[in-house]
């Protein structure tokens, strides 16, 4: 049954409005997040320098002592004014005053110092008006207070959200301080959480409203455009392909395969794959004819590497293929393999002493008695002196007994002392390493851990060989 495909269109389209929901939401995520840092920074620089004004109307000396005994001056009285006046005239200003954490003795946790108050609350709410040394348990919460005392009791303008009463404000608050250096209470600017947030909302939709108008304009152009120089044109080169292989299939004249281009004049890649295609049909013959020579090449140069021409047993590259194939069964779950690793021991002296002719015969005849011992399984010489052996079904069910009567074998073979010719003293430690299911991801780890049971076996044969030397 033909599998269904996905209009080339309709990807085009799901992808476009994917991608503009994905920049639309990460850009309007950004710009919240921009709009809020800014309006942040404005406010506190203006919030800044509104106290910075108003502190110039306090006077530190006879405001500490109102703090201290509640009774109103005539300074304080100036103080006053002026914060009135200036709330009045400063409407983007929520609330302007001065007021001190008290000692522990007192009832109250915080009290009023000074209030600024508009006229339109002394007209229409008197009531609501704070004078010195008002104070209610119910203003702030314990947690509030406490940053308020801290704050009161440190040297540096904190900003932070005030919950109390009167609502959520986003508050400015130093320390103030006597001559002495006492501090008595704390100048506070608040401006309301809700009107920045409003303010930073209303901007930020206004972004968001041009990101998604020209984000969908970007889209539907995009789109008209990719159908007008893309789509529409692969669907008529797509149709024009598909008749052809319709009407060539089963043909072996290649007369008859006539492919008819469609007429595309959009100057771009589908108009060059078009003439491609044309072209390709021309010359369908040529190319499958060198493809079967080349394959004939390929095929005369693997079988003149796939041997080793000394031993006559199979190359390295030849094992990467086997480990290969094992991989795959080990993917099925039903490998069960071992891997022998032998390594002659005494080719390096031969070599030396003798010659490589003479190491040739020693590597040739080592691996004779290697073939003679694994006769139903494959041999390959992996290095100058080493060869593996992969063991599968009969031979690895006897894969012991095997292993054994190798070492015999070697044991076996003519000594030094009985022989002038020790290039024919034959030589090797056997490493062997079965695959585990489970432990073992691929043939290769078999390969490495067979290889490091025949190093460990090296090592023994060595310390014992020196153990007997000094007895």
């Amino acid at each position: 049954m033909e599998k269904k495909y996905r209009p080339l269109n309709r990807s085009i389209t799901i992808a476009c409005a994917i991608i503009f929901l994905l920049l639309s939401t990460i850009l309007s995520v950004a710009t919240y997040r921009l709009f809020s840092n800014a309006m942040y920074r404005r406010y506190q620089e203006q919030m800044t320098s509104i106290m910075d004004y108003a502190q110039t109307f306090i006077d530190n000396e006879d405001m500490a002592v109102c703090a201290k005994t509640y009774v109103e001056t005539d300074k304080y009285r100036e103080t006053q004014a002026a914060f009135d006046n200036f709330v009045d005239h400063y409407s983007d200003l929520h609330y302007l005053y001065i007021m001190k954490a008290t000692e522990s003795g007192d009832s109250l946790n915080i009290r009023s110092v000074c209030s600024a108050s508009t006229a339109y609350e002394k007209a229409n709410t008197p009531e609501t008006i704070l004078h010195l040394g008002d104070g209610a348990a119910s203003w702030y919460s314990g947690e509030v207070i406490k940053v308020i005392e801290e704050i009161q009791n440190g040297n540096e303008d904190v900003f932070f959200v005030d919950q109390s009463e009167w609502g959520l404000d986003y508050t400015l608050a130093r320390p103030l301080t006597n001559a002495a250096g006492e501090h008595y209470g704390v100048l506070c600017v608040d401006n309301s959480i809700d009107a920045i947030r409003n303010t930073i909302n209303r901007n930020t939709r206004v972004c968001i409203g041009l990101i998604l108008a020209l984000g969908a304009l970007f889209n539907i152009m995009l789109v008209l455009w990719m159908r007008a120089c893309v789509t529409d044109p692969i669907r008529q080169l797509e149709a024009s392909v598909t008749a052809f292989a319709a009407s060539s299939h089963g043909k072996r004249d290649p007369d008859e395969l006539l492919f008819t281009p469609p007429e595309i004049k959009i100057n771009n890649e589908v108009q060059s794959l078009n003439l491609a295609v044309s072209k390709m049909t021309t010359d369908m013959k040529d190319y499958a004819q060198g493809l079967v020579e080349a394959e004939k090449t390929v095929q005369e140069l693997r079988d003149s590497v796939a041997r080793d021409e000394l031993t006559h047993v199979n190359l390295e590259a030849a094992y990467v293929k086997m480990e290969q194939k094992l991989d795959r069964k080990i993917a099925d779950g039903v490998a069960e393999f071992a891997v022998v690793i032998v390594d002659l021991d005494d080719t390096g002296d031969i070599n030396n002493k003798y010659g490589y002719k003479k190491g040739d015969e020693y590597i040739a005849g080592s691996c004779l008695l290697v073939c003679n011992a694994f006769q139903h399984s494959p041999v390959y010489r992996v290095g100058g002196d080493e060869f593996a052996v992969v063991l599968e079904g009969r031979d690895y069910r006897d894969r012991e007994a095997l292993v054994t009567s190798l070492k015999k074998d070697f044991e076996q073979s003519p000594s030094r002392t009985m022989t002038k010719q020790p290039w024919l003293c034959y030589s090797g430690t056997i490493g062997m390493s079965e695959y585990l299911p489970g432990r073992d991801p691929s043939a290769k780890y078999v390969y490495t851990r067979a290889v490091s049971n025949m190093v460990s076996t090296k090592k023994e044969e060595k310390g014992k060989t020196q153990a007997e030397n000094v007895f």
